[in-house]
């Protein structure tokens, strides 16, 4: 396991993009895609490090990585990590760290300090984006492959007590069997007119988009306090 802290010294022309939890690397097609403002906005290159444990995926990410597919702005590495001990970056460097559907995977005790080591590595500037499931009332999302699932209280609680300033939060997922008990009668009225107008998933979709109480997962975007 690669446990050895990673001191690369980004350029002024370069934006930094952390990966925590990164799987076998799919991220990376979002910031290869041609529209990605931060590659758009000058001749800057963009620096993507990938963190997992799981070194099965992590050969993947590599393996996709050197087919050549991705664009030739970006200089990428992928680390086998344990994201409890280091982030394998250096403090204050990263100006995107993306964490997606990961801390529901680390141990309840360890979930502070992993956000804790984010905030440390995030630039001034930078930004946190954090999805994690968020369950309505007691029954989880999924019970059989979570270490902990956060509810929406927990998570705010974490992400403030490490230090971050929340900027906005999106619903990015909803069991719409819970979420119906939490409408009011004019949003259910809503919710059931755009079931008959478009796809009854579509219509979920645009609903918890709306109001994100009623989505049991969700998307945080944090910058530095």
């Amino acid at each position: 396991m690669n446990m050895q802290v990673y001191k690369y010294t980004h350029k002024h022309s370069e934006t930094c993009v952390l990966d925590v939890g990164c799987g076998n690397g799919s991220a990376i097609r979002l910031y290869a895609g041609k529209n990605f403002q931060t590659i758009a906005r000058g001749s800057g290159t963009l620096h993507y490090v990938g963190l997992d444990l799981d070194s099965k995926e992590i050969n993947k990410a590599n393996e996709a990585w050197a087919s050549g597919r991705y664009a030739k702005k970006i200089s990428c590495l992928f680390y086998v990590q344990d994201i409890t001990a280091s982030l394998v970056v250096g403090p204050r460097t990263q100006h995107v760290i993306w964490c997606m559907e990961t801390i529901e995977h680390v141990p309840l005790t360890k979930a502070p300090l992993v956000l804790a080591l984010m905030y440390e590595a995030l630039h001034p500037d930078g930004r946190l984006i954090l999805s994690t499931p968020a369950p309505l009332g007691t029954e989880l999302v999924w019970p059989d492959s979570h270490d902990h699932e956060f509810n929406r209280h927990e998570t705010e609680l974490m992400l403030r007590e490490a230090g971050f300033k929340i900027e906005d939060m999106w619903g990015v997922g909803c069991n719409m069997r819970h979420a119906k008990k939490l409408l009011t009668p004019e949003r259910l009225d809503m919710y059931n007119k755009l079931r008959l107008r478009i796809n009854p998933h579509v219509a979920g979709t645009v609903m918890q988009a709306l109001y994100p109480e009623m989505a049991d997962d969700l998307l945080w975007v944090c910058t530095k306090r």
